[in-house]
């Protein structure tokens, strides 16, 4: 559980990850999305009772799974996984700084097999 502001420091984000096996549920249904949440939030402590009271206030919900794909290879040919997909920047952030960092690396190591 993550509790942050953005730019509008009146305005706080509660940011809900837990680890599970696949939940089946419907996509449209933020009632049943928030029930989830708060059944594997349970018995936490410290303000977690109260970000999930007033998660039934938000009109901003998002519900989504974080996924990892796990490869042999991150290259086949002339073609290569960068950014987010080669590097899992996860739900902090940092998918453009990766993108660029493994841009500038790709470049740099065919710019070296070009000698």
């Amino acid at each position: 559980m993550n509790l942050s502001s953005g730019r509008d420091t009146r305005r706080a984000i509660a940011t809900f990850v837990f680890g599970t096996e696949p939940v089946a549920y419907n996509r449209r249904d933020p009632q049943q999305q928030m029930r989830i949440v708060a059944e594997h939030y349970s018995g936490a402590g410290w303000m977690v009772p109260q970000l999930l009271a007033a998660m039934g206030n938000a009109t901003d919900l998002y519900f989504d799974s974080l996924s990892q794909i796990k490869l042999e290879s991150w290259s086949r040919g002339r073609v290569a996984v960068l950014g987010d997909a080669a590097w899992s920047a996860g739900p902090g952030g940092n998918g453009t700084g990766h993108a660029m960092l493994g841009a500038y690396t790709l470049a740099g190591e065919l710019a070296a097999a070009r000698r």
